[in-house]
């Protein structure tokens, strides 16, 4: 520096071939200066990128307390988080001696930041020696991977005796050729040789420790004519390669200021050699040149700040196959290239590292995936927290984010995408199930109305109101057709139809059945105040009066999904869970009030049965209609709490689906199944082996529907019934076996008008019963 500050005062270009400050590169200040060696920014750059290539974010960094450690410090510390790393510590360490202790307690704040096991030591020889000195003593060999700049590691030589400590150190250093042109010069010298170099002898005498010619005293030991600098000694076969690299540098510093006068001289003097040219005249032809050493084979050219485009090496320390310990070449670094040529599978490391080849110097190792960073104080240290299910990471994954909803996070929880929603399919076993379960119910159903049809003339088709039969029928069918669409996968017209036909189908099924019950009350009620038949008692009137009811649960459904109108939606009860249902947009307060409406029919239903359940047995089927009801009622019961306790939608289908194959074929078995049986299996004959029945004239009807009668026969049968082969079921002979027209027109078999007559005293119920006797 102070020979570069006194050359630029007086204008005088210097090439160097050792001095690396930065600062030389600032052509405000040093416009003449070059230099053959690369600047430190060089070597933090390829020190930096050496640490990026491994993979090493975490570094101790001890510098030597000048402007040689200071300047690469900062250099260092500015650019070490371009690669993500930092510094666990940053010592300096003084350039004056320090004993021991000194470099014990640095060891010990290396030990504080063990993560840190790489050791950048910008230093010289004597702090490197020292600190190496320091590990040892505290039994650390083998643990710590130092880094050695150009000041110092330039020889094996350096570490004899700690040989532990320094295995597997990198050295990076200028390269340079082998000069083998210079080393042909050096191998033919000896010492006799003699030139106008007037060190020469001196400089022979201390290599050798020898005298030369009037030097050589009586106890002075000659120095021999067949020793060789290159071949002196075992110590001395081959140059170090630091001798190398600096010689390179100067003789390339030599040959681009010879070439440079001699380009200048050519060109300005034309054989003039004194005034025609002054020092500053070199400076342009300096920046513009560019050749090929003819010694070292390399391109000579400065760039804008005078500065030398070479190439550093990486030395590894380790021991070779001959035992010895020895510095060799495992890559090289270029400020164009960057790293090249870098033999990872001959490295050395450090004994204790992963085992896979690679030495490990983090703070904090990468998150695991769904993992996000809690940040320490420094940038590469952190502390890792897991994300909830239902979240990914963002900002670096520094911060867990929750997906939108009907997301989920991908698996690495770094984005969310859309979760298919689950609806059910045709080929799920439960749908299975219930489409046979409704293709059973639906042929059962057909089946029925094809045998009512059938027989829709016989007695007993007749006397059981067969238009509400077909209408209740039709009820069953529907809902078999139901509960197929609810589960069918969810679509526009789906939703509307099930919106619609569950309700529907369950009035079209109890409008009919509430209407039969109330028609058999009211007729056993008015039987004890008059013979005149109840109002709206006839076929005409019960249908209207089904389709009313049946007309009062559309209107509803049509009010409410104005208010409320169904549809498809998606559903995701649990954030937390990567659940989405697709299904149909149920809303509570539509869909209570329909079902609402349905309990009303079942619990007037259950009223009229439970009214109508001790009227005579040879009179009604209230007991089948009672089973009816009855089961009807557990089976809403228990419905409405499981399908509103149900969380999971395609559950709530299932329940849907299952009320209307249960109702359906309760139904079917209460109502219509004991008929089949009548029909079939007790036939014409047992109908009208009633016939002989006759009713005496003592019988009364409660207000509750109980009847008290007394029976007898032409031979005063204690039991009051003659020749009755087999029972007639209940089933089969009610107040409601008759047509109405049979019920309330008088019989010209039996004698019409004549049988009440010589009967005066007997009633409407009384009536009743004898033409069903006589029928």
């Amino acid at each position: 520096m102070l020979t570069a500050d006194l050359l630029n005062a007086y204008r005088i270009p210097m090439i160097s071939y050792s001095a690396t400050s930065d600062i030389l590169s600032d052509k405000s200040r040093y416009p003449y200066q070059f230099r053959t060696v690369l600047p430190d920014r060089f070597q933090v750059s390829a020190t930096i990128d050496f640490i990026r290539y491994h993979g090493w974010t975490y570094v101790s960094l001890l510098y030597v307390d000048d402007s040689y450690g200071a300047g690469a410090t900062r250099e260092l510390e500015n650019r070490s988080e371009e690669v993500g790393a930092c510094l666990a510590l940053s010592r300096a360490l003084p350039i004056a001696k320090q004993n021991g202790s000194y470099y014990d307690d640095v060891v010990t704040e290396l030990i504080a930041h063990s993560k840190a096991r790489v050791v950048i030591v910008w230093a010289y020889e004597q702090q490197a020696a020292s600190i190496f000195h320091a590990v040892k003593r505290a039994g650390l060999h083998n643990y710590f991977l130092f880094i050695a700049p150009d000041g110092w590691g330039v020889s094996s030589d350096e570490w004899i005796g700690l040989e532990d400590v320094a295995h597997g150190l990198f050295s990076i250093k200028s390269s340079g050729s082998d000069g083998s042109g210079f080393h042909d010069w050096l191998d033919a010298l000896n010492s006799t040789y003699r030139d106008d170099n007037p060190w020469f002898e001196q400089y022979w005498a201390i290599r050798f420790d020898c005298a030369i010619g009037m030097d050589a005293g009586v106890d002075a030991t000659p120095c021999s004519q067949e020793r060789h600098l290159l071949l002196a000694d075992a110590g001395d076969a081959v140059a170090p390669i630091h001798y190398q690299a600096l010689e390179t540098n100067v003789i390339d510093a030599t040959y681009a200021l010879a070439k440079t006068l001699h380009d200048v001289i050519e060109s300005e003097c034309r054989g003039v050699w004194r005034g025609c040219f002054n020092s500053s005249m070199l400076v342009k032809p300096l920046f513009d040149l560019d050749y090929e050493s003819p010694l070292t084979s390399r391109r000579i050219n400065f760039n804008e700040f005078g500065d030398f485009n070479g190439k550093y090496v990486f030395l590894n320390y380790h021991e070779n196959s001959d035992g010895d310990y020895a510095l060799n070449i495992a890559g090289e670094w270029s400020e164009t290239n960057g790293i090249s040529m870098m033999d990872t599978e001959h490295f050395h490391w450090p004994e204790g590292h992963d085992g896979d080849g690679h030495f490990e110097s983090v703070c904090s190792h990468q998150c695991p995936p769904r993992h996000y960073r809690v940040q320490a104080q420094q940038s590469c240290c952190w502390e890792c927290r897991a994300c909830r299910s239902n979240e990914y990471l963002a900002l670096n994954e520094t911060l867990c984010v929750t997906c939108p909803q009907f997301t989920w996070p991908n698996h690495l929880a770094t984005a969310c995408e859309a979760v298919e929603p689950e609806h059910l399919h045709w080929s799920d076993a439960t749908t299975i199930v219930i489409l046979v379960a409704a293709g059973l119910l639906a042929v059962s159903a057909v089946t029925m109305g094809v045998f009512f049809y059938i027989k829709r003339c016989t007695k007993l088709i007749k006397a059981c109101s067969r238009e509400l039969c077909f209408v209740m029928v039709t009820g069953v069918l529907l809902s078999s057709l139901i509960s197929v669409a609810l589960v069918a996968p969810p679509s526009e017209g789906s939703c509307y139809t099930n919106y619609f036909g569950f309700h529907v189908a369950f009035t079209v099924i109890y409008a009919p059945l509430l209407t039969r019950t109330n028609r058999i009350f009211r007729i056993f009620r008015a039987s004890k105040r008059s013979t005149q038949r109840p109002r709206f008692a006839s076929t005409l009137s019960q249908l209207v009066v089904t389709t009313i009811i049946v007309a009062v649960q559309v209107m509803i459904g049509l009010v409410l999904m104005f208010f409320y109108p169904p549809g498809m939606h998606m559903l995701m009860r649990e954030v937390t869970r990567r659940h989405v249902e697709l299904a149909c947009r149920i809303t509570m307060q539509p869909f209570a009030a329909q079902l609402g409406y349905n309990v009303l029919l079942v619990l007037l239903c259950t009223y009229y049965a439970v009214r109508t359940r001790r009227l005579p047995d040879n009179f009604n089927e209230s007991r089948f209609i009672g089973f009816c009801v009855y089961t009807a009622a557990i089976l809403w019961i228990a419905f409405t709490p499981t399908y509103f306790s149900t969380a999971n939608t395609q559950q709530q289908v299932i329940a849907l689906a299952c009320a209307l194959l249960l109702n359906g074929t309760i139904v079917l078995l209460c109502l219509f199944v004991p008929k089949l049986y009548a029909l079939y299996y007790l036939g014409e004959t047992d109908e009208n082996s009633r016939g002989s029945f006759r009713v005496s004239k003592n019988r009364t009807l409660s207000s509750g529907g109980k009847t008290s009668m007394s029976r007898t026969a032409s031979n005063e049968d204690p039991i009051g019934v003659t020749e009755v082969k087999k029972p007639l079921p209940r089933s089969a002979s009610s107040a409601d076996n008759l047509s109405d027209d049979d019920v309330f027109r008088p019989d010209s078999t039996s004698g019409g008008t004549a049988a009440k007559r010589s009967l005066p005293s007997v009633s409407f119920a009384d009536e009743l019963q004898e033409k069903a006797l006589s029928a």
